[in-house]
């Protein structure tokens, strides 16, 4: 498939996701999960014995000057730190939202969650604010 045909399928559905999880018309549980195995288990932030993802790279520098605003995103980190999936939770503009999601998606990397010294996957929730 022509890389730039790709690149655009994947941003439209990208943002047809976001917009969904923050019209509330898809449950966050529902999600594709396309960076973690069938088989693995992803756990949730403040799981017994689980400790959280660390963020490591986080170009807010890169971030659309047109995302303002505040927003709450569902994000699943694999086991590698790589973010996988977010879900425009709450928005304060859907729109700004759905850019916001992107950019994460792209840009964001974490430390990985552990769980007895290996890395595991993890839903996670940010709480973002970007003032005007």
């Amino acid at each position: 498939m022509d890389m730039c045909i790709r690149k655009s399928f994947v941003i439209v559905t990208f943002v047809a996701l976001a917009i969904a999880a923050a019209s509330g018309q898809m449950n966050p549980q529902s999600a594709a999960r396309p960076c973690v195995a069938k088989d693995e288990v992803v756990h949730k932030a403040g799981e017994s014995g689980v400790k959280p993802p660390r963020l490591d790279i986080y170009p807010a520098e890169q971030m659309p000057e047109n995302v303002r605003g505040q927003f709450v995103f569902g994000v699943l980190v694999n086991s590698e730190g790589r973010v996988c999936d977010v879900q425009v939770l709450k928005a304060s503009d859907k729109t700004a939202g759905a850019r916001a999601a992107k950019h994460i998606a792209d840009h964001w990397k974490f430390k990985p969650a552990s769980l007895d010294g290996k890395g595991v996957a993890v839903d996670i929730i940010v709480n973002f604010n970007l003032g005007d």
